[in-house]
């Protein structure tokens, strides 16, 4: 269906431009067409500017279809709409709700947000939500969580709001892995379900020889966990120059400043407090003690930092009780969300979930 209205047509008109795409219909998804959360920021930034409206990138995230965009767009301009950016913080985000198949929680890297999860929309059934888990810290609504599985109650409680029952799909990068074995675990201690357990290049304890372990935080460390896209379309070397600045105090107050706009609209301080959270959440990873899942585990090795493909999966090998099927993705650890990373993850579990449907008609 084409655009009618104007707004309708502006709309169109930037995801078609930011997406190099020559049509773009109501029916369109922003995500679905490509996008990612980089592009994301730019199309808001655009269509503020085109509009001369205030168009949080939070709308981008849960009203990615044009024709639904647009009226939201509208909506604001009668007052009928709440433009609370800080909705992009929330502990749960809906990155692209509803839908009538169980849906997939994604739970954050160590810096605590899950915006970039929202490049899976272009590889998933669209029949099947997605909803982001993101640190307490980054809106203030609650204490960090002391311990993996505090962390694992806070977030079974969020997701129940949306899905009261299994059975649940779960996939967790770095951090988020950790959290989400804790969550699998007591959701079966609970007697719920869980159809699926995946994890983006986390480990159970950091192995010794690993390139993770005991390696201070970069500034391409916090970029890849913010918008990995940013660092996947980075000129060449300029990535490598970011992965060896390590973040220091001093340098924190100015470094989201001097991004190029839109980012520097994150704000210092959202950042500071993520960074912080960040080291305080090593100790807490590092302290886990891994219940026994039972079930089985796919696991994505960021194979550009574990070439085998074998050292991050076999951290789990004692609390997995089921296989550990392992795919290699051709990224590191931090470039796990690029959108070549998230096409592969993505096709990865379509043909978990198409087994399962396979399987429960016969």
């Amino acid at each position: 269906r084409a655009p009618v209205t104007e707004v309708e047509r502006v709309v169109a008109s930037v995801f078609g431009e930011l997406l190099g795409l020559e049509r773009v219909g109501l029916d369109d998804d922003f995500f679905a067409l490509g996008g990612n959360s980089l592009v994301a920021m730019q199309a808001a930034s655009r269509l503020g500017t085109e509009l001369d409206a205030q168009v949080p990138v939070m709308w981008l995230f849960t009203t990615s279809a044009t024709e639904a965009l647009a009226a939201r767009i509208v909506s604001a301009r009668l007052g009928l709409e709440n433009m609370a950016e800080d909705a992009a913080f929330d502990m749960l985000l809906p990155l692209r709700p509803g839908g009538s198949k169980p849906p997939v929680f994604c739970i954050h890297p160590i810096i605590g947000l899950s915006w970039a999860f929202a490049g899976l929309s272009a590889h998933i059934d669209k029949e099947r939500g997605i909803y982001g888990l993101q640190s307490p810290a980054l809106s203030g609504a609650a204490p960090l969580p002391e311990t993996v599985e505090e962390w694992a109650r806070v977030y079974v409680e969020q997701i129940r709001t949306v899905q009261p029952e299994g059975p649940y799909n779960l996939i967790g990068w770095s951090l988020g892995g950790v959290i989400a074995h804790a969550m699998a675990a007591q959701l079966q201690s609970e007697g719920d379900e869980v159809a699926l357990l995946a994890m983006m290049d986390s480990f159970a304890e950091r192995p010794a020889d690993g390139v993770l372990a005991d390696r201070a935080m970069t500034a391409g460390d916090l970029l890849g966990g913010l918008l990995p896209a940013l660092v996947a379309d980075a000129p060449e070397g300029s990535a490598e120059a970011l992965s060896a600045e390590v973040l220091s105090e001093e340098m924190l107050g100015g470094f989201v400043e001097n991004l190029p706009a839109p980012f520097n609209a994150l704000g210092a301080e959202r950042i500071t407090a993520a960074v912080e959270a960040a080291g305080a959440s090593v100790a807490v990873m590092d302290a886990y003690m891994p219940a026994t899942y039972k079930g089985d585990l796919v696991y994505f090795a960021a194979l550009a930092d574990d070439p085998s493909g074998s050292v991050g999966a076999g951290t789990w090998q004692d609390g997995i009780d089921g296989r550990i099927m392992t795919h290699g993705i051709d990224e590191t650890h931090w470039g796990m969300a690029s959108p070549a990373a998230l096409a592969a993850i993505g096709a990865a579990l379509r043909e978990v979930w198409d087994a399962e449907e396979v399987e429960a008609d016969e």
